[in-house]
C-alpha cells in the first residue's frame, strides 16, 4: 500500500511530485484546500486526516475521513488517530497531557496510528513547550505496539524504532510504501 503523508507546511505538501497512490494521509497544519489540492495530484482511494494546533474547527470537505479518536479499515490494515497538541495558548485541538492519557488509555489496537504531535520523549523539540509530544502515545506504543506511529507538529523529518513501532515524524511530504501488516 503506497501512502502520501503531507503536513505543517502548504509549500513544501504542494511539491509532492504527482504520483498514484492508495491513501492521503494529512497530519494537520493545512487548510483543506490544500489537502484536496494534492489529493488531486495523487488520485488516493482514501483520504486520511488528523487536525493541527494551528487548524480551524472547519469540518473536513467530503471524502476526507477525520480519524480523531476513531479506527478505519483499509485492505485489512486497520488505522487510527489523534488531532492536536499540547496546550500552550487557548485554541482548538490542544490537550493536556493528563487528557490524553485518559483519551487514549483504551484506545484499540492498530497497525498504523496517525497523529499531529509526537510521542513524549520520542522525537520532542524542546521549544517551551510548544513542539512536546504525548505521554498517552508513548504508552500507547507500549500497550499496542503499532507498526507504525506518523506524527507532524515538529517541523522535522525523523525516524526512530521503538519495540517494534517504527515511528515517523514528517514535515512537508513523504511517500511512503506500507508493507503488509494487517
Amino acid at each position: 500500500m503506497k501512502l502520501a503523508i503531507i503536513c505543517d507546511d502548504e509549500f513544501e505538501a504542494r511539491r509532492m511530485p504527482v504520483q498514484d497512490v492508495d491513501v492521503l494521509i494529512s497530519l494537520g497544519d493545512l487548510p483543506n484546500s490544500v489537502i484536496l489540492e494534492v489529493a488531486d495530484l495523487c488520485c488516493p482511494k482514501e483520504i486520511l486526516a488528523v487536525r493541527g494546533n494551528h487548524d480551524t474547527a472547519v469540518p473536513f470537505p467530503e471524502g476526507v475521513r477525520d480519524l480523531h479518536l476513531a479506527v478505519h479499515e483499509i485492505e485489512g490494515v486497520r488505522f487510527g488517530g489523534f488531532c492536536g497538541s499540547l496546550r500552550y495558548k487557548q485554541g482548538a485541538f490542544m490537550f493536556e497531557q493528563q487528557e490524553v492519557e485518559r483519551l487514549m488509555a483504551a484506545f484499540p489496537p492498530v497497525d498504523c496510528f496517525l497523529a499531529h504531535s509526537p510521542p513524549r520523549a520520542i522525537h520532542d523539540r524542546e521549544s517551551g513547550g510548544t513542539h512536546i509530544g504525548f505521554v498517552g502515545f508513548s504508552n500507547f506504543i507500549t500497550r499496542c505496539q503499532p507498526k507504525l506511529f506518523l506524527h507532524g507538529h515538529t517541523h522535522l523529518a525523523q525516524e526512530s524504532v521503538v519495540g517494534s513501532t517504527r515511528i515517523i515524524g514528517t514535515f512537508g511530504y513523504r511517500i511512503l510504501e506500507l508493507p503488509d501488516v494487517g
